[in-house]
């Protein structure tokens, strides 16, 4: 992933700082933009009430805009769920 990542500049993908070994354990040093998975949104937001279609109508667009960006630098995303879709609500 770091070497897929690091040199990408696609807004909404997560940059990859660094990748660090530590105890014999790889860590790779992400971005942190105050994200939480849309997954972990959902649990908390659309118990109670269904997502609007303006909110749900923009996550779809960027999702799409940012998967075509990947596309086009020949990158597929494998394993595209909620859980792996990050968002700042804010």
């Amino acid at each position: 992933q770091y070497a897929l990542t690091k040199e990408l500049d696609i807004l909404g993908i997560v940059r990859s700082y660094a990748l660090e070994t530590h105890d014999n354990q790889v860590a790779l040093i992400l971005e942190d933009f105050g994200a939480i998975s849309l997954r972990d949104y959902c649990k908390t937001h659309c118990k109670t009430h269904r997502l609007d279609l303006q909110t749900f109508l923009a996550i779809a667009i960027q999702t799409a805009q940012i998967l075509g960006e990947l596309h086009q630098n020949r990158i597929v995303h494998k394993d595209l769920k909620p859980a792996n879709l990050l968002i700042n609500p804010a």
